[in-house]
């Protein structure tokens, strides 16, 4: 199992997640729902596994699932422009050695 699940079924989870609610009011922070809650990271300080009760957020199943969902469609767009970014970059790399190559020659003559 990894150090992260590990993490996540914790006895420091469950307090964190439980501090939680109880900012909350034991509701979801998206739709305002009662019921089951699911911890979720809101972000990840630099050691993960030292959060605080203003990195995660109470959220239901169905927002969770949501939100995951989302992120996967915006993370394979990221991806997507990632590669498109890194192809330009590398054109702007071949233009500018092309540049430099071109200004050392006019100085030589």
């Amino acid at each position: 199992m990894s150090r992260f699940k590990q993490y996540m079924r914790s006895s420091e989870w469950r307090q964190l997640k439980s501090e939680r609610r109880a900012v909350t009011g034991n509701c979801c922070e998206v739709c305002g729902r009662r019921g089951r809650l699911v911890g979720h990271h809101v972000n990840y300080p630099n050691d993960p596994y030292n959060c605080t009760v203003d990195d995660i957020e109470m959220i239901c199943e169905r927002c969770h699932n949501k939100l995951h969902a989302e992120r996967s469609r915006d993370k394979n767009r990221r991806d997507h422009a990632g590669e498109e970014l890194a192809i330009l970059g590398a054109r702007q790399a071949q233009a500018a050695e092309r540049f430099e190559a071109v200004g050392k020659h006019s100085r030589s003559n």
